[in-house]
C-alpha cells in the first residue's frame, strides 16, 4: 500500500470520529435553540458520517491487489462511492430547501446566544475536518466527494454563526432559513460537479483536461506512424488514465517498431500524463489490403 493511501485512510478515520462528536453537538444545539440552520447542518453531518464511512471503505478497496476476476482491482469502487455520496448530497439539499420554505411561512423563535456558542464549536470542528482531507482531495474523486461533504458543513457552520449574530443584534429570524437556502445551493453545485465527473469515469469518457484531438494529432506526428484508428482514451480511476489504439507503422522491422513504441509511450506520458497505453501495430501493406498484420508482438523495454 502506498504511503499516500495510508495517509488518506488515517485522515478519513480521524474525520469520522470528529463528525460523530459534531453531530451529537449540533443535534442537541439545534433542538435547544430552535435553529433550522443548525439542524440542517447536523443533518448534513449525518450524511457526512455515512459518506466518510463509504469513502473509507472505498479507499480501502482501491488498495487491494488485482485478482483473476478483477484485473484492475477495485479501483472504481471510489468512483461508485463518490456517485452515491453526490446523490445523497442532492437529497439533503432538497430536504433543507423544503424545511426552509416552511420556516419562511411559519417563523420559529430562536435562542441566538446559545446558538452562537454551538455554531462556534461546530465551525472549529469543521475547519479541522477540512484540514484533514484538503491535502488528499486531488488524489481521487472519492476523497474529493468526501471533502465536499466536509466543505459543505464548514460553509454551513459559517452560515449558522452569521445567522446567530444577525438574530442576536437585529432580531431577523428569517435570516436563519435564508442561510439554510444559501448552504443548500452551495452543496448542490458541488454535488452536481462530482456526479458529472463520476459519471464520466464510469461511462469511460475522455478524462478531464485531455483533448482527444490533441492526443490523436500527437500520435500521428510521431516518427514512424503513418495512420491511426480505433483510438480510445478513458479513466480506469480518477488518477489512472488509459489509452488504446491501432497504429499503422512504416515497416515490419521489430527494432524500428520498438523505437516507435518507445517514442509513443514517452510522448503520452510527458504531454498528457498517460502512462497506461496499449497499441496494436499494423504495417502499411497489411492495413492497405485489410488483412491480419504480421508485425511481431512488442514489449516495452525493462
Amino acid at each position: 500500500m502506498k504511503r499516500s493511501d495510508v495517509g488518506a485512510l488515517l485522515r478519513l478515520k480521524k474525520a469520522v470520529f470528529v463528525v460523530l462528536a459534531l453531530f451529537a453537538l449540533e443535534v442537541t444545539g439545534g433542538l435547544y435553540t430552535g435553529s433550522l440552520a443548525l439542524l440542517s447542518d447536523s443533518g448534513h453531518l449525518l450524511a457526512d458520517l455515512l459518506a466518510l464511512l463509504l469513502a473509507l471503505y472505498a479507499a480501502y478497496l482501491a488498495t487491494l491487489a488485482t485478482t483473476e476476476t478483477k484485473t484492475y482491482g477495485y479501483r472504481r469502487a471510489e468512483e461508485l462511492a463518490a456517485m452515491v455520496n453526490a446523490v445523497s448530497l442532492l437529497v439533503i439539499c432538497g430536504l433543507i430547501l423544503w424545511e426552509a420554505w416552511n420556516r419562511f411561512q411559519n417563523p420559529h423563535s430562536i435562542k441566538a446566544g446559545p446558538l452562537l456558542g454551538f455554531a462556534a464549536v461546530g465551525l472549529l470542528g469543521n475547519v479541522y475536518m477540512a484540514y484533514l482531507l484538503e491535502s488528499h482531495r486531488y488524489e481521487s474523486l472519492n476523497l474529493k466527494a468526501a471533502w465536499l461533504h466536509v466543505l459543505g458543513d464548514l460553509l454551513g457552520s459559517v452560515g449558522v454563526v452569521a445567522s446567530a449574530v444577525v438574530i442576536q443584534i437585529w432580531g431577523l429570524v428569517w435570516f436563519d432559513p435564508a442561510c439554510s437556502i444559501f448552504i443548500a445551493l452551495l452543496i448542490f453545485f458541488g454535488a452536481v460537479r462530482v456526479l458529472k465527473e463520476a459519471g464520466n469515469i464510469l461511462l469511460e469518457g475522455v478524462p478531464k483536461g485531455v483533448e482527444l484531438a490533441q492526443v490523436e494529432a500527437a500520435i500521428r506526428s510521431s516518427p514512424g506512424v503513418l495512420d491511426l484508428h480505433d483510438l480510445h482514451v478513458w479513466n480506469i480511476s480518477t488518477s489512472l488514465p488509459a489509452l488504446s489504439a491501432h497504429v499503422v507503422v512504416e515497416t515490419e522491422n521489430t527494432h524500428a517498431a520498438q523505437k516507435t513504441l518507445d517514442e509513443l509511450n514517452r510522448l503520452l506520458a510527458s504531454r498528457f500524463g498517460i502512462h497506461h497505453a496499449t497499441f496494436q501495430f499494423e504495417c502499411a501493406c497489411c492495413a492497405a489490403e485489410g488483412k491480419a498484420c504480421s508485425v511481431p508482438t512488442l514489449h516495452e523495454n525493462p
